[in-house]
């Protein structure tokens, strides 16, 4: 059974149960395709956060999927003919990944301070980035990948919910300071993971790759996710959505009127003006019980103001003021993490920014180079899928992570970022219309004359 006919289907497809097709996928593969099903269920379990659950209470945890990170891309490389042109894209990101820590490391005033953390970060991220391509080497691979997502977020959803109803369990679940923190203080559940802004922006993706899933588990996972967004009160994400709502509106009111089918637009027109009549109605009429909500003030920054924070606009004014007074070389590795800017008298918090972090730890040359690489990227998500819907969907993630790295800064450190990054620069070769093999013209075609024997 070969993965490179990406179109073929699970083996077995009379049985209907997607476990049952799983395992006899699984014993009738070869090797490699036996670590690309490993790295799904572990590459699965880190990105929906339960692995990094589980590596706080043990470092054996930590050691071990790092193990089966390096067997397993050994063994790939080793075996797989197609493995290092499947991921030549990927490469483009692991070379800058590589230039950010080695730069980043020797601009460091204390090089031997971050020494352990800069090498420990550039691995996690290179073996990351690369687990994640190699994983995703086929549709049936991803399909996998795509439904095992539905079942983190509804997971995650479910502890949440238990979180806002019984907070006593939550704590018993999650068992995470900063968790419990930001459900004590602001009210906000981020299923077991331990900020929940990146959690939303995992539930975003996991929304994005419910398209390749099971449709009723891609139903499932799509209300879960909505929910669990919600109870992280995430303003990025509410706002993303909003604006991804209303692109995919506009989108399919243009694609209907070009087919000349006027009378589906003027449905899509009535449906979008009942959806958001509605919402409307609901808030003026339930106006002054949610003016005093203070979940609903939260996004109108009154409760930020209230308990003294300056705002994110003030935290980024603050954090590119320090970025231009930096050399133009940068400040280093871990400098713009933590403690750049003051957002409340005493509380420091990082730049909360990608491109504010990259300009202020490695320059703004390399700001430049990082910028150029989200435009060469977002440019072949438009251009290498041969669909027209694929090139839409894809350049919209590309847009999303452009929109994130506006408001965190983990992006490189953290191994669900890395993943993001490695979707946006992967998938859309896996969807991308093969090349047509090269053919010799014939003879005449080259101007030689053709052989007349007798």
């Amino acid at each position: 059974m070969s993965t490179e006919t990406l179109s073929q289907p699970i083996a077995h497809p009379q049985s209907r149960n997607p476990i049952t097709r799983l395992f006899r996928y699984y014993w009738g593969a070869n090797l490699v395709e036996r670590v690309r099903i490993v790295f799904c269920f572990q590459l699965a379990l880190i990105f929906t956060g339960f692995l990094v659950w589980l590596g706080d209470r043990t470092q054996l945890v930590i050691y071990a999927y790092l193990g089966v990170y390096v067997l397993g891309l050994f063994i790939c490389a080793y075996k797989d003919r197609t493995f290092w042109n499947r991921v030549k894209y990927v490469h483009i990101f692991a070379l800058w990944l590589t230039i950010f820590h080695v730069w980043g490391f020797l601009v460091l005033d204390d090089q031997m301070k971050f020494a352990y953390e800069s090498v420990r970060s550039y691995l996690r991220g290179v073996w990351t980035l690369y687990a994640t391509a190699t994983m995703l080497a086929g549709k049936k691979e991803l399909r996998i990948y795509s439904n095992l997502l539905q079942w983190g977020v509804i997971l995650n959803a479910i502890v949440s919910l238990l979180g806002y109803r019984f907070p006593l369990y939550y704590a018993v679940l999650v068992f995470n300071v900063k968790s419990l923190q930001n459900s004590e203080n602001a009210g906000r559940f981020a299923g077991i993971f331990g900020n929940p802004n990146d959690a939303a922006f995992v539930f975003v993706t996991c929304i994005f790759f419910s398209v390749w899933a099971n449709k009723r588990l891609a139903f499932a996972g799509r209300v879960a996710a909505v929910i669990a967004l919600y109870l992280t009160y995430s303003r990025t994400s509410l706002y993303l959505m909003i604006l991804a709502l209303v692109v995919m509106t506009i989108r399919r009111m243009v694609l209907q009127w070009k087919a000349k089918d006027y009378q589906r637009v003027a449905l899509t027109i009535l449906k979008t003006a009942i959806v958001v009549g509605t919402i409307a109605a609901l808030f003026i009429v339930n106006w002054e019980l949610i003016s005093r909500d203070k979940k609903f003030q939260r996004f109108q920054n009154v409760t930020d103001k209230q308990a003294g924070y300056r705002g994110r606009l003030s935290v980024l004014s603050d954090s590119i003021e320090l970025a231009m007074r930096q050399n133009w070389y940068g400040k280093g590795l871990f400098t713009f993490e933590h403690d750049v800017a003051e957002l409340k008298p005493g509380h420091y918090i990082g730049a909360h920014n990608i491109y504010v972090l990259v300009f202020g730890e490695v320059g703004w040359p390399w700001l430049i180079v990082y910028v150029a690489l989200l435009v060469y990227m977002t440019r072949m998500a438009w251009l290498r899928p041969k669909e027209g819907e694929d090139k839409f969907r894809f350049v919209l993630y590309c847009l999303f992570i452009w929109f994130v790295g506006g408001s965190w800064h983990n992006l490189f450190g953290a191994m669900h970022g890395v993943m993001m990054y490695a979707y946006m620069f992967y998938l859309p070769t896996l969807f991308a219309e093969p090349r047509k093999p090269r053919i010799a013209p014939p003879p005449e075609a080259r101007g030689e004359a053709a052989l007349v024997t007798e």
